[in-house]
């Protein structure tokens, strides 16, 4: 087994855990073990890197890591701006607390929220005291890697900028950052464990995932706001209510040794750097552990109850799309599956909230217009042709079908008597288009009649023929095996970059031609009807296949 360098450095510390009596030989190899299988985890900023099941050993941490110290150059260059230290430590810190509690959430859950282990090990001769340091320094080691990542160009630029006074104070404010993180994250699962059951909760971490797989794909937007803000020069005025923020706690010295202010209220607020995460952790130990570690055991709960839905509308769905009735078993089947499938939902949700949110910032890009003029002017008027943006990424919601981490049960296809495997895969299209595809283009549909009104109807229908056809072209280059028949680690994204490539040509070409005739309602509607022809014959030839044509 692999020896860590960090673990060289956690045994000159030794003999504190031995004075706590913790057993540390043993918690050293509980640590070695669990930092092992850290490596084999797949982070849900850098899933979509992941190429094969050969790949299973690679580090990922540090590549993690690596990818933090990128967005750490973000970070710092938070620093360069020319409003007061305070004010600049505190966004900084604010950013630190976020990602950190978000990469906490999202990434590191299974330390935390581990029953089995804790199953495993306490019936050996291990007691609890060892095995809770092995789990709190587990945790520390990850967090402190996740921060000095995220916080080693700051502290190159701000020592450059605030002088050597800057790093001694930095660095240990992000040790004690990291105790905060710990108590808010345990105490959150704390409250949801308390509410609701494990099922519940695993759904939350889920959307938690897929929210932070937003942020990060999406937060270039949000650098670009903050730096609009660089050139503004104002002095602190005190709030009360700035002593819930931690990221005052930490700024708070600063504003004190290099802006020179002398305010009592940040003294107060730096005083609570040291003693409000000393207070927590010491709260967190004597209260949320115990609390929380008994809760742990909901976990092994799937919930008693399963939310189906309204059959009935399903059915009246499937009854007016679908006239086989395997394609209409399938349709539905689809349709359920999507909505239990987390690692499905973590690979497409984000896509689907890009798919909304960048039409409506493109059309804010110029800050010096107001929101009608925006509306307006964006795209010389026509701001619904936006709408093609979307059509692009969501026709990749199509390219997961045939992932499932109940993979094993594909098996069904080959004992049932059905012939024809096309009627399988018809029902899979057609119910992801209607679970994830058409909800979301009709809210984008709505969105902009709101903005635009009615004028615009005949362009989004076009719109959304063309996107009924593109999805239908990217799913027939990119699926070539049954719908959840493979597993999600050993999806090869980079098998996926040449079907979005001609998709995006196709769509290109339609929307190059509906630019041309935009002007004339005539032409457009021409365009429409040809568009309905194209999918009416698409979507007949497109699933006359045997099994022959299926990949195992």
């Amino acid at each position: 087994m692999k020896e860590f360098r960090i673990l060289k450095l956690l045994d000159k510390f030794q003999i504190l855990y031995k004075k706590s009596g913790v057993n540390y030989d043993i918690m050293r190899m509980i640590l070695q073990i669990k930092l092992t299988m850290d490596g084999r985890r797949v982070s849900t900023v850098l899933n979509n890197n992941r190429k094969s099941a050969e790949n299973e050993d690679k580090n990922n941490y540090i590549r993690l890591l690596m990818f933090n110290g990128f967005l750490s150059i973000f970070i710092g260059l938070m620093l360069t701006s020319k409003i007061s230290a305070l004010r600049n430590i505190n966004i900084v810190i604010g950013v630190n607390l976020f990602m950190m509690v978000s990469l906490m959430i999202s990434d590191f859950s299974a330390v935390l929220l581990d029953v089995q282990e804790k199953n495993i090990l306490l019936p050996k001769p291990i007691d609890s005291k060892t095995f809770n340091a092995a789990k709190l320094t587990h945790i520390c080691i990850y967090l402190m890697g996740i921060s000095l990542s995220l916080n080693f160009i700051p502290l190159i630029f701000g020592t450059i900028k605030y002088g050597f006074i800057f790093p001694p104070i930095f660095i240990i404010e992000n040790i004690l950052l990291t105790l905060i993180v710990i108590v808010i994250t345990a105490f959150l699962y704390t409250i949801v464990l308390k509410l609701f059951d494990g099922e519940k909760l695993k759904d939350i971490i889920n959307y938690f995932q897929i929210f932070v797989a937003f942020v990060f794909t999406f937060g270039y937007q949000l650098f670009s706001r903050i730096f609009a803000i660089t050139g503004i020069k104002t002095t602190y005025v005190p709030k009360l209510w700035h002593a819930l923020l931690p990221s005052m706690w930490f700024a708070a010295p600063f504003g004190i040794l290099i802006d020179g202010d002398r305010n009592k209220f940040l003294m107060v607020l730096s005083a609570m750097a040291v003693v409000g995460p000393v207070i927590l952790i010491m709260f967190y130990i004597k209260k949320v552990v115990p609390y929380f570690e008994k809760n742990l055991q909901k976990l092994n709960d799937n919930g008693g109850n399963i939310i189906r839905g309204n059959k009935k509308g399903k059915e009246f769905i499937a009854n007016l799309v679908c006239r086989d009735k395997i394609e209409k078993s399938m349709f539905i089947f689809t349709k359920n599956m999507i909505a239990t499938e987390r690692n499905f939902k973590l690979k497409v949700y984000p896509s689907l909230a890009m798919a909304v949110f960048i039409p409506v910032v493109f059309m804010f890009t110029d800050r010096r217009k107001s929101f009608i003029e925006s509306i307006q002017t964006s795209c010389d008027g026509k701001a619904q042709l936006l709408i093609y943006i979307s059509v692009l990424m969501l026709c990749f919601c199509t390219a997961y079908i045939n992932n499932s981490d109940n993979y094993k049960g594909a098996f069904i296809y080959k004992t049932l008597p059905i012939k024809d495997p096309g009627v399988i895969l018809k029902g899979a299209v057609k119910g992801t288009l209607f679970k994830l595809v058409i909800p979301i283009y009709l809210l984008l549909a709505i969105i902009f009649l709101v903005l635009k009104g009615p004028s615009i109807i005949m362009d989004l229908i076009t719109m959304f023929l063309v996107l009924l056809i593109s999805a239908l072209i990217y799913f027939k280059m990119s699926n070539k095996t049954m719908p959840f028949s493979v597993k999600f680690a050993i999806v090869d994204s980079g098998k996926l970059i040449g079907p979005g490539v001609i998709t995006l040509i196709f769509i290109g070409i339609f929307a190059a031609i509906h630019i041309a005739i935009i002007n004339n309602i005539i032409y457009v509607g021409i365009f429409a009807f040809i568009l309905l022809i194209i999918n009416i014959i698409l979507w007949r030839i497109s699933f006359n296949i045997s099994w022959k044509d299926i990949e195992r």
